[in-house]
């Protein structure tokens, strides 16, 4: 029997990251190549990015996916 997974397999630290870093949502935009709308829908956690637009956000911001996308404790079934 499967387990189902939760819907949120990850936090989204990205706006505390972006705030301590100074970043607005128009500079990450530029340097992931998305519109600043889509970088804000991620930052304020309306959807979860795709594994490979977190890994160029957290690129950008210049620390490790691990640290703006960390996995959720997922509680033993």
């Amino acid at each position: 029997m499967y387990r189902r997974l939760p819907t949120r397999i990850f936090r989204n630290n990205m706006g505390k990251v972006m705030a301590k870093k100074n970043f607005p949502d128009e500079s990450v935009a530029k340097l992931i190549g998305k519109r600043p709308n889509y970088v804000n829908v991620d930052k304020n956690g309306k959807h979860e990015p795709m594994l490979s637009t977190a890994l160029l956000i957290a690129d950008a911001l210049g620390e490790s996916v691990e640290a703006v996308f960390p996995l959720m404790k997922r509680s033993a079934a």
